[in-house]
Formats: C-alpha cells, sequence, structure tokens
C-alpha cells in the first residue's frame, strides 16, 4: 500500500504544479501581450507625430524659399514698394498693381498690358498681386478733367505705373503734360495714399522734331520729384532709326505686334528681376 500512497502523492504534486505552470504562462504572456502592445501604440503615435511635425516643417520651408524667390523678382522695384509687398505678403494681403495710359497700353488688342497683367499673376499669385488696366484714348487734359484719375484712386493701387498721354499730348497742349502729371500725384496726395508712383513714355516714333524734346522733359520731371522711369526706348530702335516704322502702325498712334513685344519684355524684366 505504501507505493501506491507515493505514487498517489507524486500525481497529485505533478498535477499541482503543472496548473501552476500553466497558470504562470498564461499570466506572463498577458502580460508580456499589454507591454508590446503599449509601446507599438506608443510608436505609433511618435511616429504619426514625427510625420505631422515634419510635413509642417516641410511647408513652412517651403513657404519660406517660395517667399525669398518672390522678394528676389521684385528687387528692381522702388525699395517702398518691395517694403510695401513684403509687407501685404506676411500679411496675407493682395497687393495691387494699376496701369494707366493711352491706348498705346493694347489692352483690347493682347497688347504688352495684357502680356504683363498675365505673367505678372501668374509669377506672383492671384492672391498676391491685382493687376488693374486703366486704359483712356484722351490727352492728360481730358483725362484730369473727366474725372478719371478718380476711377484710379478708386482701385486704391500700391503701385502705379503711368504712360501719361505724351505722344497725345504731343498734338494736343504738350506744354500741360508735366502739370497733368503732378495733379494726378496731388489726387492721391490727399487720399492719404502711400501709392509709388513710376513714369514711363509712350513708344518711340520716327523722325519725329519736337516729341523726343518732352521725352526729355519727362525723363526730368521724374528726377525732380524722385520717381522712378522705365526708359524702355533703349529697347528699341534709335527714334531716327527707319527700322522704328516696322514696331508702329501705321498712324504712329500705338505699337503694333512687334512693338507690343519689346515693350512687354523690357517690363517684365523690370517687374520679374533674375538672379544674380
Amino acid at each position: 500500500m505504501g507505493g501506491i500512497e507515493l505514487r498517489a502523492i507524486f500525481v497529485t504534486v505533478a498535477t499541482v504544479l503543472c496548473f501552476v505552470f500553466l497558470a504562470f504562462g498564461h499570466f506572463y504572456w498577458k502580460e508580456k501581450t499589454s507591454i508590446s502592445s503599449f509601446n507599438s501604440a506608443e510608436k505609433l503615435i511618435n511616429e504619426k507625430g514625427s510625420k505631422v511635425e515634419s510635413k509642417e516643417t516641410v511647408d513652412l520651408e517651403e513657404s519660406k524659399i517660395v517667399d525669398v524667390k518672390i522678394l528676389n523678382y521684385i528687387r528692381n522695384w522702388p525699395s517702398n514698394a518691395q517694403k510695401a509687398f513684403e509687407k501685404a505678403l506676411e500679411n496675407g494681403e493682395t497687393y495691387k498693381l494699376a496701369i494707366v495710359g493711352s491706348p498705346a497700353l493694347g489692352k483690347e488688342t493682347g497688347g504688352w498690358s495684357a502680356m504683363l497683367k498675365d505673367i505678372l499673376v501668374d509669377t506672383y499669385g492671384e492672391n498676391n498681386l491685382q493687376v488693374e488696366i486703366f486704359e483712356y484714348a484722351l490727352s492728360s487734359d481730358q483725362f484730369i478733367a473727366g474725372g478719371h484719375d478718380q476711377e484710379v484712386i478708386d482701385f486704391k493701387p500700391d503701385f502705379i505705373l503711368l504712360e501719361p498721354f505724351k505722344w497725345i499730348d504731343n498734338s494736343a497742349a504738350p506744354q500741360h503734360n508735366s502739370g497733368n502729371i503732378l495733379k494726378f500725384i496731388d489726387a492721391f496726395d490727399e487720399t492719404g495714399s502711400n501709392a509709388v508712383l513710376v513714369l514711363q513714355p509712350p513708344p518711340p516714333v520716327y523722325d519725329t522734331r519736337y516729341y523726343p524734346v518732352q521725352i526729355e522733359e519727362l525723363k526730368e520731371l521724374a528726377k525732380e520729384h524722385g520717381l522712378d522711369y522705365l526708359d524702355h526706348w533703349s529697347a528699341w530702335p534709335n527714334h531716327n532709326n527707319p527700322e522704328l516704322e516696322e514696331y508702329l502702325l501705321e498712324d504712329d498712334s500705338a505699337p503694333n505686334e512687334k512693338g507690343h513685344q519689346v515693350w512687354f519684355e523690357f517690363l517684365k524684366e523690370y517687374f520679374i528681376g533674375k538672379s544674380v
């Protein structure tokens, strides 16, 4: 009987030890699994956080690159225009450019002003830059007397590129041109506007005697009043060169397609400066 009892005790002890081992193994596996799951979840959260942070960093860096590129493009602008444009970008505001002048602008015929508007909006973005073209088949006297300067003022431009009807005035009242430019400036000053005014001449015309002299007067006016003057005549054939006739309409009232292209290329280089 003693051998049977010992065997029974052994079986009992073995059974108990087996249950203990199984229980221990179960709890160990459960704890191990919980820790592993927690670590995996924490890793996933960290990875997601890193990805979000990384994307935000990339977006910020790309934004800075775009801003630097844009600011490099405007390096030919007057310094106060550069500062105002940069401030508008920082504040998420739209900077406004008004192009003002005679039918030499070619607004309705796809001329230089229309081409310039398209490339500027495309380069700077329609949310950053708004361009409006104000074209009038008038003398400078008619422009001022008709209150058309107010139409430009109502646009609230930050930058005004003015072709001051000099060719039309050449056969009307050339002596009034400078005074009307100053009236235009005064009208803006009275509103408290900080708009930047830049002058440019109409296109050159072949074999004219007094017109080049009047253009020199326009240059002097710009210099006297501290205004930028865009001398695009330097890109055309000389006004004494018969080849110039190939760039204008037959009546010399405006550029033809070839002339608009020359004028456009000159202004494009000014408004979208290249890297040094």
